[in-house]
């Protein structure tokens, strides 16, 4: 009896080896291989000297510099934002409420990024809404240059992340017992106050791997700078386009490629150091 329990355990992990056989598969073939062919790609004929010229041309690094510093800000606004939304969400009793921020949220998921891009290009630019809004209310006399700047394109970009951080904030907010917030004001703390003593402690953890998961996918944006911020907003992606179709520099492509993913690795290792694989992996799940 022991005997056929153990050879239909070995069969059964056999079948299970053979199913997953294909996702293994997959990953080395359109995961693995292609980094590997990339770190190949970069390191080239001239080897560490490749990323080191790459750190000494002024333009690379301000490119670098440029696509850091975008995507912590629309980290930071997108989070602030999103946390607002996912916390009314785990508070509000209206059901109406509920629905139309779920609508927001979901609404440009449904759209493609060209068309919402174009849609904020309308909004910004010399005649816009938002410049003749200003106009007929009569605090400033003349259109204002928000089009082909560095902000228009952190604007479209928070526009897009607003739902990465928005519903992994309720996630981490499902977290929080409602119970404690209305115990601590009974106690005599402020709304505020128990939010900060209260709430952010224990949804801290969450909301931290939420930013790490928005900070990465925003330093890989290529449409919203190009249409929005044009040649005032090189992003890293634009480089790595222009390197490969405008000068035909592979490995320079390569190279920036490479640099461009450690950035993302490093911040999501501190985001694993610090919130832990459960609470990343549950944000990368959403």
């Amino acid at each position: 009896m022991a005997t056929g329990s153990a050879r239909g355990l070995r069969g059964d992990t056999w079948l299970g080896r053979w199913l997953v056989l294909p996702y293994v598969v997959v990953v080395l073939s359109f995961v693995v291989a292609p980094l590997v062919l990339l770190v190949v790609n970069a390191w080239g004929d001239t080897g560490i000297d490749g990323f080191a010229d790459y750190f000494d041309q002024a333009a690379t690094t301000r490119v670098l510099i440029v696509t850091i510093v975008a995507a912590a800000a629309v980290t930071v606004l997108s989070m602030l934002i999103g946390g607002f939304l996912g916390w009314l969400l785990r508070t509000t009793t209206s059901t109406s409420l509920r629905l139309l921020i779920l609508c927001s949220l979901t609404l440009p998921f449904w759209l493609g990024s060209v068309l919402k891009m174009y849609s904020i290009q309308v909004l910004l630019e010399h005649n816009g809404l938002i410049n003749r809004a200003l106009m007929a209310m009569g605090l400033t006399s003349e259109p204002k240059e928000m089009l082909y700047t560095q902000g228009a394109v952190v604007v479209g970009m928070v526009y897009q992340m607003i739902p990465f951080a928005a519903i992994p904030s309720y996630t981490a907010f499902l977290a929080v017992d409602l119970d404690l917030v209305r115990a601590s004001e009974t106690l005599g703390a402020s709304r505020l106050r128990a939010f900060t003593s209260v709430v952010m402690p224990l949804a801290l953890p969450g909301l931290m791997a939420a930013a790490a998961i928005v900070y990465v996918i925003s330093l890989g944006f290529f449409v919203t700078p190009l249409v929005l911020g044009g040649v005032t907003s090189p992003f890293a992606a634009s480089l790595i386009w222009s390197s490969v179709f405008d000068y035909s520099d592979l490995q320079g492509a390569a190279i920036a490629s490479v640099v461009l993913l450690l950035v993302g690795y490093l911040v999501l290792l501190l985001a694993y150091l610090g919130v832990g694989r459960r609470r990343l992996y549950a944000v990368l799940d959403q």
